[in-house]
């Protein structure tokens, strides 16, 4: 089980402005290795998100709720011939301070569970939390988000990461590889985000006073319930 803890900012940008933005990063900053090995240096992001029947999860962004709990399936590929691996992923939330808990399972595993609601022998760690959520709050999966992710970690090691996320889409979906979407778009905006431990890096600091930065609640998921509320599950 891998767990990350930190603060995460987002920001709505122009593609003017996300192109201003790396401009200053690039003394500072470079691509990140799975960003790297893609042809058009963005990778695909692929995540399946549950709520409850009446979208308490939604609910409670729309509202401010500062306790959260989300779930989500994801991968970084389009189908799941090509996946090697789905990973599970269990995200908390007390104010801007986020943490993500994750473990990977095959696409076997990701299957039985999609069929049946629970893990198909003993787990362990966030595996048994994210069973337990599931039949708790009797969640299930009902919207599909994807994007291309650009990525950039700092030269001089400081504990920060830089993406840009573009082309996002959204589709209800019970499923992570469904072989039949009906996607809805957002505008051409993209996402900023800086995720880091602490205040960051002094550049980093310097190149948000220089342009401003102000950040801004943003939910992938909200956005996309928000966006196909009118479409059907597939």
């Amino acid at each position: 089980m891998k767990q990350e803890t930190r603060f995460e900012l987002k920001y709505q940008l122009s593609v003017f402005e996300h192109q201003k933005i790396k401009f200053a990063l690039a003394g500072f900053t470079s691509l990140d290795k799975y960003t790297m090995a893609t042809p058009r240096k963005m990778y695909l992001v692929r995540s399946l998100y549950f709520d409850t029947f009446n979208y308490n999860a939604y609910v409670e962004k729309i509202t401010g709720e500062n306790n959260r709990v989300k779930l989500r399936f994801r991968s970084y590929y389009k189908t799941k011939d090509s996946s090697p691996f789905v990973n599970v992923e269990l995200k908390t939330r007390r104010g801007l301070k986020i943490t993500k808990y994750s473990a990977m399972v095959s696409t076997g595993e990701y299957d039985y569970f999609i069929k049946r609601r629970r893990w198909s022998d003993n787990k362990v760690g966030v595996l048994i939390d994210f069973e337990r959520l599931v039949h708790l709050k009797n969640l299930k999966p009902n919207l599909l988000v994807d994007y291309f992710r650009e990525a950039y970690v700092p030269k001089d090691k400081s504990d920060v990461r830089i993406t840009f996320d573009h082309s996002m889409r959204f589709a209800r979906s019970s499923l992570l590889f469904a072989k039949s979407l009906f996607f809805r778009s957002s505008d051409n905006r993209i996402i900023m985000e800086i995720k880091t431990k602490g205040e960051g890096p002094r550049w980093l600091q310097d190149i948000a006073k220089r342009y401003s930065f102000k950040s801004i609640p943003n939910s992938k998921y909200a956005t996309g319930i928000e966006q196909t509320q009118n479409a059907l599950f597939i």
